[in-house]
């Protein structure tokens, strides 16, 4: 999950793990220099999301994005060029690490 805070000029991500159970496992929160894009800060907080499990040795990976551009790049196996291609591919090479690694978008309730 990303923020953008305008009276400070920067931006945030904020990212929980839970299990299959749905309980809470780790959480981190990152405040970020600059006012990012929509789509740069949900995919920051992946790639955070990613790399924390990463670091804490889970081997299963289940990717719920509220951004619905960052899940459809992150599942395409092409190079992506775009804003987010870097974080794209920095996620990407950390889900290849994992025995089982699945991203999916969930649509906010409105």
């Amino acid at each position: 999950m990303g923020a953008v805070f305008s009276s400070c000029g920067c931006s945030g991500v904020g990212v929980v793990l839970r299990n299959h159970e749905g309980h809470f496992l780790a959480g981190l929160s990152l405040k970020l220099v600059g006012q990012l894009s929509a789509n740069n800060i949900e995919a920051w907080a992946t790639f955070t999301a990613v790399r924390l499990g990463h670091e804490l040795g889970f081997w299963r990976i289940v990717l719920e994005g509220a951004s619905k551009v960052v899940t459809d790049a992150i599942q395409k196996t092409r190079s992506d060029f775009s804003e987010i291609g870097n974080f794209v591919e920095k996620i990407q090479a950390y889900g290849s690490s994992f025995e089982s690694f699945s991203v999916s978008w969930i649509q906010r309730a409105r």
